[in-house]
């Protein structure tokens, strides 16, 4: 399929050239003979696309194997795109012109990215180009630069696992009910490879529902994290440092029903230090330490996390993809050990970077209520999330 929109490339001549042209499939890309100016196709014909610096027909796009995948040129590259052209959604190869196209006056800066050996510029997907790549102050960013781990259990987001917890055995219900988001970023706002800095804030309740006919969904135990920090990212390589509060507290219900369990006043106040490298954007690995100056009844300073993610960054478009997530989350109060979460099922992503999964769900370790983190649960069950 074949979209409309417009390709960027480096030639000889001013930053606003008036007529454009398309470069022939037999000549060598301008990109290698002029690095310090630009030219611009557009209104491409329905059998050429511009790929590896060429306007090639579709039939030979189809023959070749693989399409390279846009790159970012460093922060802060820019030039005058004409605000006359109307860049639209697309994913793949950019179009090009076998036909002259007037270009009008007014500019738009624009933040470049190239890809394919000869250095093809063009503006991933999802988004809007060019105004949506300004390197620049972005002002509450659709997309964060670093999303939650998806087998993360104290992630905030909003989502539900059902599951029997084989030592009981007793059917329960752990929900989250937060979300995380961006307040400012500097840097670029261009889909999954967005890069900069940004400022966000996050919060959730992650209560526990007990599904045995005789407590009738009593909530038996929540937990509360709130917290912000600062996010970057450069490239594949991404990074957290933030401060968050977290408190546990027996459900209610629980208390009434005078049932064991002392009620603990769990409290953490953490920094946290996280790093992220993406592998050709569908693998996440990541590791976090986090550090707690202030705790209670209990709670020691020192937690740990770490996984790995394997699920596309691109819009997935109706059909979604499968996903899969491991985590590992350990603590220094229980002498470093833990829990092991595992997820897998179908996720669907859309252009702003929301993520909605279902699937299969595992956790086997000490609980992740921390009311009752003495406790050794293994829970087998599914669930939904939704990740903004």
């Amino acid at each position: 399929m074949l979209f409309s929109g417009i390709a960027v490339h480096k030639a000889w001549g001013d930053n606003l050239l008036s007529p454009m042209r398309a470069i022939p499939a037999n000549q060598p890309s301008d990109m290698d003979r002029a690095p310090d100016a630009l030219y611009l196709t557009a209104s491409a014909p329905s059998n050429m696309v511009m790929y590896d610096g060429h306007a090639r027909t579709r039939a030979s796009i189809d023959a070749m194997s693989t399409i390279p995948a846009p790159r970012p040129l460093p922060l802060g590259s820019s030039a005058n795109i004409p605000s006359g052209l109307t860049m639209n959604r697309f994913e793949g190869p950019l179009p090009g012109s076998s036909a002259e196209v007037p270009v009008t006056t007014t500019a738009w800066p624009f933040r470049f990215f190239e890809g394919g050996a000869a250095g093809v510029a063009q503006c991933p997907s999802p988004g809007f180009c060019p105004t949506e790549s300004v390197a620049g102050w972005h002002l509450l960013p659709r997309r964060v630069l670093f999303p939650s781990y998806l087998a993360g259990v104290h992630e905030p987001r909003i989502g539900a696992q059902w599951f029997d917890e084989t030592s009981s055995p007793a059917g329960a219900w752990d929900s989250q009910l937060g979300g995380r988001g961006a307040l400012v970023r500097y840097g670029t706002e261009a889909g999954y490879l967005s890069e900069g800095f940004e400022l966000m804030v996050e919060g959730a309740a992650f209560p526990r529902m007990d599904l045995r006919d005789q407590y009738d969904r009593d909530v038996t135990a929540n937990d509360y994290r709130v917290g912000g920090g600062l996010t970057w990212r450069f490239g594949n390589w991404e990074g957290k440092f933030a401060y968050f509060h977290l408190c546990a507290h027996l459900g209610d219900e629980y208390i009434l029903a005078g049932r064991p369990q002392p009620r603990l006043n769990y409290i953490r106040d953490s920094f946290t230090l996280a790093v992220g490298y993406w592998i050709q954007n569908q693998i996440r690995l990541y590791a976090e330490a986090g550090y707690a100056f202030i705790t209670d009844d209990g709670a020691e300073p020192w937690e740990f996390q770490f996984g790995i993610d394997w699920c596309t960054a691109k819009p997935t478009g109706f059909w979604g993809a499968p996903f899969l997530a491991f985590n590992g989350h350990i603590t220094q109060e229980q002498d470093f050990s833990g829990h092991f979460v595992a997820e897998a099922g179908w996720a669907w992503r859309g252009f702003d970077g929301s993520l909605v999964r279902t699937g299969f769900y595992y956790l086997n370790g000490k609980s992740n209520m921390y009311e009752f983190r003495w406790a050794h649960e293994e829970q087998i069950g599914g669930g939904i999330w939704y990740d903004f």
